[in-house]
């Protein structure tokens, strides 16, 4: 039965189970479906069902309402008058007053559950499967469910951009946990905060022209100690974040014998970065913004041989 959930929710059959049966099916802890498939079908089972008006208010309880917008839940059951309001709004607070947020262990946008991408109201990707092109408009992510999270790793398509990143449990209050805005980004981003519940994400792109893209993007709890600004939640890193393997780059001056030479620990002059004296300097890019107070540079001896 859990390998064809989805199918039977939604199929015909569905709505001539009987009260016993559909109690053992929302009982199922080991559902992988979404909580709004679920009461999709639990919905279309009581309208072809009404003589069992009085079993419905249990059967909802089985149900994970708090996953689920409070709207399209409202939207749903009050126009069906087949449950009274006082018992609806009893387990709705209930529910709310009990829910916790599981810990996200790994990528919560690999879980067994469809993660779903939307933008325009239109499904653009599962998990992290991409990339997103976005103009002008907003990416929302729908983890399905209610998780604890204090990471994510996100990978921007070639080129600069700026973004900023806000959080809800329920679609309707956010919270905005990133604003990179104003910062000149690229490559991969690893944003680190406080941990919440989370289950919708927004991603609000900020080009000033062309398309915001994302390559891929992770969702995670990590017990890896980070240091951040309580205010901005940039990272305020404790080791070297001028790496290639870093993804920072040398975006302006002379690389001798490769690129970003500078980068990556080089301890000869056979290998280093330089520009003419009054020309223009050596510039390196990190790939996000970071709270510094020290750098360590190595400097050479470098004489131009005589004509």
């Amino acid at each position: 039965m859990r390998n064809n959930t989805f199918n039977i929710f939604t199929c015909d059959h569905f709505k001539k189970l009987s009260t016993t049966a559909l109690t053992y099916i929302l009982k199922d802890s080991g559902l992988y479906v979404p909580d709004i498939i679920i009461f999709r079908g639990f919905v279309e089972w009581m309208k072809a069902n009404p003589a069992g008006s009085d079993h419905f208010p249990e059967l909802l309880k089985h149900i994970k309402l708090n996953s689920i917008s409070l709207s399209d839940v409202i939207t749903a059951i009050r126009p069906l008058k087949l449950i009274d309001g006082n018992d609806f709004m009893d387990i709705v607070c209930e529910q709310a007053k009990t829910a916790k947020a599981s810990y996200a262990i790994g990528n919560a946008l690999t879980s067994p559950l469809d993660v779903e991408v939307n933008f325009n109201d239109k499904i653009q990707f599962s998990s992290t499967q991409g990339p997103i092109g976005v103009r002008n408009e907003v990416v929302t992510i729908d983890l399905q469910r209610l998780v604890m999270v204090n990471a994510f790793e996100m990978k921007l398509s070639d080129g600069d951009q700026s973004y900023w990143i806000e959080i809800s449990e329920d679609n309707v209050i956010w919270v905005r946990i990133i604003d990179y805005s104003n910062y000149i980004c690229r490559s991969i981003q690893r944003l680190h905060f406080e941990k919440h519940p989370v289950r919708f994400i927004r991603i609000h792109g900020t080009a000033s022209e062309g398309t915001f893209e994302i390559v891929s993007f992770d969702a995670f709890f990590t017990m890896e100690q980070v240091n951040v600004d309580p205010e901005t939640n940039i990272v305020i890193p404790s080791a070297n974040v001028a790496l290639a393997d870093k993804n920072a780059i040398v975006i302006q001056g002379h690389d001798f014998n490769g690129p970003n030479v500078m980068l990556n620990g080089c301890t000869s002059d056979s290998t280093h970065t330089w520009h003419f004296i009054d020309d223009n300097p050596i510039i390196v890019q990190l790939p996000q913004p970071y709270l510094l107070d020290s750098m360590n540079l190595l400097l050479f001896s470098f004489q131009l041989p005589e004509n």
